[in-house]
């Protein structure tokens, strides 16, 4: 009756966070599916909420499922980065760009499902069996010009990414969230037994909301979620 009232008083372009125990989050994502509807299911969230666990005869409960819902067909999403760790740009970035000494990535050009041959260089290339190419020739012969296109040792096509370029931007936060442990002494802590952080409760007011937007927090608990959507505004 609650996730029904929840989701009448939503905006038409407004999502839902829904966190719950990990005992019974799997019957909350029906009730959620049921109220909301499947194709509103946008992501499960596995959030990491604690460290090391040593749970008697199982593996160690450090994880909590966030449950990410929109209100319709549109809903306000906005793409979350953070800064890339030292070892993942060392790992990614492993070709050095002769004459610039700029380091690169060397990014899939094609994508899944069948397509067009595409001229490279001159000479007509067909794209691997079930793929195609996943740039117009248009923006093939632009990527040419400017030289951001390698070819390996067989002659494959691929995008430079740079990691300078890549750097400024950071990484895309994906649907596991490690790096948003509670504090667990400081000022931010307040001794309710559910509290969330308020880096957890400022990403996804980051992702769904506006300057502006209303925020609603149907059980308030510490009262995080109000804090930090007004230091958001």
């Amino acid at each position: 009756e609650r996730l029904v009232l929840m989701r009448d008083l939503l905006a038409a372009d407004a999502s839902i966070y829904v966190h719950c125990d990990w005992r019974v989050s799997a019957f909350l994502r029906l009730a959620l599916n049921e109220i909301f509807g499947a194709a509103c299911f946008r992501n499960e969230i596995v959030w990491q909420r604690t460290g090391a666990h040593n749970d008697a005869d199982q593996f160690g409960v450090v994880s909590d499922s966030v449950f990410y819902y929109s209100r319709g067909s549109n809903w306000t999403f906005n793409p979350i980065f953070v800064p890339h760790t030292d070892e993942h740009l060392d790992t990614r970035f492993t070709l050095i760009e002769e004459g610039t000494d700029r380091r690169f990535f060397a990014g899939p050009i094609t994508a899944p499902g069948d397509g067009p041959p595409r001229i490279f260089r001159g000479v007509e290339l067909r794209p691997p069996k079930g793929r195609h190419f996943s740039y117009s020739q248009e923006n093939i012969d632009q990527l040419e010009a400017v030289n951001r296109i390698y070819y390996s040792s067989t002659g494959t096509p691929y995008h430079k990414q740079y990691m300078d370029e890549y750097v400024d931007q950071g990484r895309r936060v994906q649907s596991v969230w490690t790096d948003l442990l509670p504090s667990k002494t400081g000022l931010e802590v307040l001794g309710y037994p559910t509290q969330k952080p308020e880096k957890l409760l400022e990403r996804i007011l980051n992702a769904s909301s506006n300057e502006g937007d209303l925020v609603a927090d149907f059980f308030v608990g510490s009262g995080t979620t109000a804090a930090v959507a007004e230091k958001l505004g």
